[in-house]
């Protein structure tokens, strides 16, 4: 059994212990409101599909080399911590743009591509949050 499958059955045990759990929580405190408990169901829907995704994927990377897991996962971390490094200098938008740049390299080998989409990600970003929502975002030194 593949090393997948084993952290799929796990996640999905941990979904289900989490579950019982969750189920003692109350639904709602007032009504038409979410409760205590809404995000909590949402987020154990969620892993357990992305398990149950994992689980029937996993064979069909078997011929993937260990080193390029491992090289995959070593520029991902990277690329959050100059994300988390970046925001805070040259601000939300410059800083999700690279890091969505560098993300999007990894899977997309086209660097227009990579950079077209993390421009229009990053903006719609922008957008939605200090636009639509007004949230507060880091500017950096830029002065959007």
């Amino acid at each position: 059994m593949s090393s997948d499958r084993k952290a799929s059955i796990a996640l999905l045990a941990f979904c289900a212990v989490d579950a019982v759990l969750t189920k003692n929580l109350p639904t709602s405190t007032m009504n038409g409101a979410p409760g205590p408990s809404a995000f909590p169901w949402v987020m154990l829907a969620l892993l357990a599909v992305l398990s149950l995704v994992l689980f029937f994927r996993s064979g069909s990377r078997e011929n993937e080399k260990p080193k390029d897991s491992l090289k995959k996962a070593m520029f991902i971390f990277g690329a959050m911590a100059l994300y988390f490094v970046l925001v805070p200098v040259i601000g939300f938008l410059v800083g999700t743009f690279v890091g969505i740049a560098l993300f999007l390299r990894i899977t997309v080998k086209s660097w227009p591509k990579c950079l077209i989409t993390a421009g229009l990600t990053a903006a719609v970003l922008y957008v939605l949050f200090k636009v639509i929502f007004h949230i507060s975002l880091p500017s950096g030194f830029l002065p959007f």
